[in-house]
């Protein structure tokens, strides 16, 4: 079983979306804690003019940096307002906005106060959107040694998850070991990824890392699908 584990991402971009798509199981990581500068309640899309904007989710953060994202709760209901303006005023004259829209507004909408919640619905948007065939799976649901760190923590939730494979980010390199996988009888693959270029109506430059809404407003959902299947 090929699996992948990657913590939840607001609306993520296309690379993060490329490895789940090589993957049969995809595990989010909801034991482990926020990273202020990761894009884990954040994601980047592009105004009317071609400027990148962040679109971040409050969290309420009296302690926020000793809890799992699991236990995170977000804070200002406002900011599903502000969210859905932003994609609406900017992508409403996208051929595709009103075939992708919906979607994504039910997700703004959502009712729930805890942020992992939302993350995990914007992934299976994008993941269904983008006709990726993937099992996804929660770390908080497995059984596995807590006590375990980094690279020995990946070994063991793989284990737990019944991986034979697992599809890495090459920023793990620093502090992996593949004689470690290859004794838990666990073969180690890097995803290999290159950015693909494709027309976006917002600017004459394409610009790069942008939340695969931005992909999917742009090519449709069908062509979007095609896309992934080419990387």
């Amino acid at each position: 079983m090929i699996v992948t584990i990657h913590q939840p991402c607001y609306f993520p971009w296309l690379g993060l979306l490329h490895k789940i798509h090589s993957s049969q199981v995809f595990m989010v990581m909801d034991e482990v804690q926020l990273s202020d500068s990761a894009f884990q309640n954040r994601t980047q899309l592009l105004s009317n003019i071609g400027k990148e904007r962040f679109l971040t989710i409050p969290i309420e953060k009296k302690g926020y940096q000793s809890k799992f994202i699991s236990e995170i709760v977000i804070a200002d209901p406002q900011w599903t307002t502000d969210h859905w303006n932003f994609i609406s005023n900017n992508y409403k004259s996208h051929v595709h906005f009103a075939a992708i829209a919906n979607e994504i507004e039910l997700a703004l909408k959502s009712k729930t106060k805890m942020l992992v919640d939302v993350l995990i619905h914007s992934m299976k948007i994008l993941i269904e959107f983008l006709d990726i065939n993937v099992q996804v799976i929660r770390q908080s649901e497995l059984d596995y040694d807590r006590s375990k760190r980094k690279s020995e923590l990946v070994i063991e939730l793989l284990r737990a998850a019944g991986a034979s494979c697992y599809i890495s980010g090459t920023g793990a390199k620093d502090y992996q070991n593949e004689l470690d996988f290859q004794k838990a009888g666990i073969e180690l693959r890097y995803q290999e990824f290159k950015h693909p270029i494709y027309s976006q109506k917002n600017t004459n430059e394409f610009i790069p890392g942008m939340s695969a809404i931005d992909l999917l407003m742009n090519l449709g959902a069908h062509e979007s699908a095609k896309l992934l299947r080419t990387i």
